[in-house]
């Protein structure tokens, strides 16, 4: 690529996209400073975990778990509370 059509490119850049680089790079910093940009690399490097996470995106199952998020956003928050779960578990050891 020549150097005129690199500055070229350069000129198109709106303050926008410096934000949104920015934002990227201190978002970048934090999972380095994690110790997480490591291991997403290495999950990025690995193609059977990509195909596998890409198949359970796609998933008939995880579009039902997000059309009823919002049922099981409220079971998850009633399984959550202690009376819930002494009354659940009291109900499990007598059906056992």
């Amino acid at each position: 690529m020549s150097l005129l059509s690199q500055l070229d490119n350069l000129s198109k850049i709106t303050p926008e996209d410096i934000e949104i680089m920015q934002k990227l790079s201190r978002i970048a910093q934090k999972l380095q400073k994690l110790g997480l940009l490591d291991v997403l690399e290495g999950v990025l490097d690995d193609d059977r975990t990509i195909s596998a996470i890409t198949s359970f995106l796609t998933s008939d199952t995880m579009l039902e778990i997000l059309v009823n998020r919002d049922n099981l956003v409220k079971l998850v928050a009633l399984l959550s509370k202690n009376e819930t779960y002494s009354n659940l578990s009291a109900i499990l050891e007598k059906l056992s």
